[in-house]
């Protein structure tokens, strides 16, 4: 199975923006993936988070998710957004932690079947931009796998 750091590694060689917005997997498993993200290479002129930001997070959260999935599945495929839609609830003023949380379990067999037999499936996945326990932002994207 893929270390985090070896997740990490890949994430910032393959998504070179990720590198300067300083981002540490702090867990990858089946269940979720949670980036911590640092306020200050990320803040805008106000002082709290750039919307940029935390939507590059939100999408690389859940990135990471079904990529890891791919590993555990060894299957080795490629990973993109098909297109994504945040909702900001309140200013992000300090560091914080951007959570994808693991699709329906009939989800991601429908998923999985489908990119085995057609080399090509898609799948909706969720993050959510956390600061101290309160939800800052939600992100709900469309991603694309193939072999």
């Amino acid at each position: 199975m893929m270390k985090l750091s070896e997740l990490e590694d890949y994430l910032r060689h393959q998504i070179p923006i990720a590198e300067t917005m300083g981002f540490q997997i702090l867990k990858a498993q089946t269940d979720c993936v949670d980036l911590f993200v640092p306020l200050i290479p990320n803040r805008n002129h106000l002082g709290t988070a750039f919307g940029g930001s935390t939507y590059s997070m939100s999408v690389l959260s859940c990135y990471a998710w079904l990529f890891y999935q791919l590993q555990i599945q060894k299957l080795a495929g490629h990973v993109v957004i098909k297109s994504g839609q945040i909702k900001y609830f309140s200013p992000v003023n300090q560091d914080f932690n951007s959570v994808c949380l693991a699709a329906k379990a009939a989800d991601i067999e429908k998923f999985l079947n489908i990119l085995k037999r057609k080399n090509r499936s898609q799948i909706s996945l969720q993050s959510q931009v956390i600061v101290n326990s309160e939800v800052k932002c939600e992100f709900v994207g469309e991603f694309v796998a193939t072999l």
